[in-house]
């Protein structure tokens, strides 16, 4: 059996025939990371197709034009309603339904959350079904903004909460500027399991953010160039992961990272990696993100691809 067939099978089995993970990977010998890529690599090459009901309100021509100028990712772009509210209940609406059907058929045992405005808007359009056997965990520190709805350790649970499943929460600050600390802090009994269970992510999900969401919060504000060198700020197109890049998706503050959380190799490595993009002013943020295909699957709005294929143009 040549990997395209076995693509097949196992989607097939998965697919159509309920099996569970465990009883895939039983029958064809394959961890639980193989048989999640094989799933996501039959739906990239088109060997496997997940019909959706109703495609009314996707625009899927630029789908299309994006899908071939960014093929490693998978676009869903929402059609504007005729009045900005209606645009963003539909946008966060029809984003929720994609990524609860991406739920649904992975089944992840472990699925990694961020925070924002973003994900809080996204849980709160879930439906309540439960999951069997999901965890829901925080992977990076919290963004210390506790006079919000949006702080981390209420969106994990928020998210579990709507699946009836369990949650973990990583009781830290985003950033934490003293090595030794933040090296020290990552062994304790209280973070560490945490981590540990973060670095089994099937798949996660987040938002974008921008240096100005940075500085909005006052603590990494006061020490912004701590974070981010100097010389580099003017650079930031946006910030994923708790981590700034720039307009080609490079990361830049590798050498320099003062993030809490699992680092960027286990991040980039996990197989499923879901971003919401609220509004439609993050053009730049956004074409960053997918020319360093930070993420596997977006969800964005009509007006931001439209201001995005524009950016393009002058790049």
């Amino acid at each position: 059996m040549n990997q395209d067939e076995l693509i097949v099978a196992v989607a097939e089995d998965y697919y159509l025939n309920k099996a569970s993970f465990a009883a895939i990977s039983k029958k064809y010998n394959l961890s639980r990371y193989l048989i999640n890529k094989y799933l996501n690599d039959g739906l990239k090459s088109g060997l496997v197709r997940i019909e959706i009901q109703s495609n009314s309100h996707r625009n899927q021509q630029l789908e299309q034009l994006f899908s071939a100028q960014f093929p490693d990712v998978h676009f869903t772009i929402i059609k504007d309603a005729a009045d900005e509210i209606e645009s963003m209940h539909r946008l966060a609406e029809n984003s929720a339904n994609i990524a609860q059907q991406l739920i649904q058929a992975q089944n992840p045992q472990v699925l990694g959350l961020a925070w924002g405005e973003s994900m809080y808007n996204l849980i709160d359009n879930f439906n309540n079904i439960p999951l069997r056997d999901t965890y829901f965990v925080q992977f990076i520190g919290e963004n210390m903004k506790y006079h919000s709805t949006v702080g981390s350790t209420r969106m994990v649970e928020k998210a579990a909460t709507k699946f009836s499943c369990e949650f973990r929460t990583l009781l830290a600050p985003l950033y934490i500027l003293d090595d030794q600390t933040r090296l020290g802090l990552a062994h304790e009994p209280a973070t560490k399991s945490t981590l540990a269970m973060g670095s089994q992510m099937d798949m996660l999900i987040t938002g974008l953010g921008t240096l100005k969401s940075l500085q909005s919060i006052e603590p990494w504000n006061d020490n912004l160039t701590a974070i981010i060198p100097e010389s580099d700020l003017p650079n930031v197109a946006g910030l994923i992961y708790g981590r700034p890049y720039d307009i080609d998706g490079q990361f830049l503050n590798v050498d320099h990272d003062k993030t809490f959380g699992l680092d960027l190799e286990t991040i980039m490595h996990v197989p499923t990696r879901f971003c919401f993009v609220r509004g439609k002013f993050k053009s730049m943020t956004t074409i960053g993100a997918l020319k360093g295909k930070l993420v596997t699957d977006i969800v964005f709005s009509e007006s931001l691809a439209y201001r995005m294929l524009d950016d393009l143009k002058n790049l």
